[in-house]
């Protein structure tokens, strides 16, 4: 709800989502917000967003961090490319472009 990078790349994912869903593609969004629940599902009715969204915690941030081979989550928006059987191909910190993820994501659907 307060980060401009992940306020803007709202539109690309839910591109993404709406044109690969058909073949496969889920785009899942996790909330690190203070604010709690029903304020980010205000945000997320406001903005239009059409993609499932859940709530992080510092258990879901430490996982993640962890991650062999990824490095440290040092930033939001973070997105990770995974496959279906869970292995994470991708990690993009930052806002990324639309051309950018869809180049990820292809192969893999």
């Amino acid at each position: 709800t307060w980060c401009p990078p992940c306020k803007e790349g709202i539109p690309h994912l839910n591109q993404l989502y709406r044109e690969y869903r058909k073949d496969g593609l889920v785009v899942i969004g996790i909330s690190m917000d203070r604010g709690g629940p029903e304020e980010v599902r205000r945000f997320l009715d406001q903005k239009g967003v059409e993609y499932i969204n859940v709530m992080g915690n510092e258990e879901v941030f430490q996982a993640y961090s962890g991650l062999p081979g990824l490095g440290k989550i040092q930033g939001i928006p973070t997105a990770f490319i995974v496959d279906r059987e869970g292995r994470v191909h991708k990690k993009f910190v930052g806002l990324t472009s639309k051309q950018t993820l869809e180049a990820a994501i292809k192969p893999i659907l």
